[in-house]
């Protein structure tokens, strides 16, 4: 049985295990994928005496690869602040017809919509199917729901924040260069640099 709550900056997750009568809780003051190691760490010593856990997977068909892979970003960002930036974080999932990897974590298919991260105790991603699309949740490098994104949205995101990155750089260049051009006296010839404030009537 797992449980895993965040909220920016702090972490807390209970584990147990009916089978070993064992279990743990971790209230950490931080957020990232260090967490996963320190659980991975716990878990491999209370279950040092359990007898390996060696998935059964089954292939993936064709349609199943299509509808877990892709680029998942959750709905709810914990920061509002922070949300404009979220929405560029998404989630990776390459399906094959082996399974599921998110970064360098392999999992196996073990039931419809569940996966087991190979080495794992049991599934740790679940895939449902919702009206706005497919979602992922699990603890195993995801933490939060996310929902399945189209291509289109991921492209159109990037897109924008490459012209945005363009303009402000544009904008610092010509910026820097009136300034060296200002220090220089090179504007002396056309009036020099003066600040301007209009007052409406």
């Amino acid at each position: 049985m797992l449980f895993r709550s965040a909220i920016d900056g702090f972490l807390a997750m209970s584990h147990y295990a009916p089978a070993l009568d064992a279990g743990f809780v971790l209230m950490l003051n931080m957020d990232s994928p260090a967490a996963d190691d320190i659980v991975d760490a716990i878990r491999g010593y209370l279950e040092r005496n359990a007898p390996a856990v060696v998935p059964t997977g089954r292939p993936l068909r064709a349609d199943e690869i299509a509808a877990f892979d892709g680029f998942y970003r959750s709905d709810t960002p914990r920061n509002q602040i922070l949300a404009p930036l979220e929405a560029f974080s998404f989630t990776r999932v390459r399906a094959d017809a082996e399974g599921l990897r998110i970064g360098e974590r392999r999992f196996v298919a073990v039931g419809e919509g569940l996966f087991q991260r190979v080495g794992g105790p049991g599934p740790e991603l679940f895939f449902m199917r919702s009206p706005g699309g497919t979602v992922i949740t699990g603890m195993s490098g995801i933490g939060d729901s996310g929902r399945k994104r189209s291509l289109l949205e991921v492209a159109a995101k990037f897109t924008g924040l490459g012209v945005l990155l363009l303009t402000m750089s544009l904008s610092l260049g010509h910026a820097v260069a009136w300034m060296i051009g200002a220090a220089r006296g090179r504007l002396a010839a056309r009036g020099g640099l003066s600040i301007r404030l209009d007052r409406k009537s």
